[in-house]
């Protein structure tokens, strides 16, 4: 599906499309449920997380070769193991386990932290 993102084509899934279109007006939080940040390729990344559903997601701008990637840590303590897609990575806890998200648009990329 191709999206208009702040003026971006965003090739993805419903769901990235709309983490790419909605900014979160500046959240005072150490960690929100969203992050947007753009790599020095040019390409945008998005993040979100609740506590059933973590995604990570790579607008189609810029040069950036790397991947969304998402790992979340569950209520148990345990972080989950990396996902990662070319435009979107989704990790699903149906019975809300999930306490925080790690996003990053590349394997050795900076991490960036959400909290549902």
């Amino acid at each position: 599906m191709f999206t208009k993102a702040r003026g971006l084509t965003v090739l993805t899934t419903a769901t990235t499309a709309l983490l790419l279109a909605v900014s979160h007006a500046g959240a005072t939080a150490q960690y929100s449920d969203f992050v947007q940040w753009q790599r020095s390729c040019g390409t945008d990344y998005a993040g979100s997380v609740s506590k059933k559903k973590a995604v990570t997601g790579k607008a189609d701008n810029g040069n950036c070769a790397g991947y969304a990637w998402v790992g979340v840590k569950y209520k148990n303590g345990n972080w989950s193991n990396w996902k990662h897609g070319k435009h979107e990575a989704v990790i699903k806890s149906s019975g809300g386990n999930i306490v925080k998200a790690v996003h990053k648009g590349c394997a050795d990329c900076k991490k960036y932290y959400t909290k549902p």
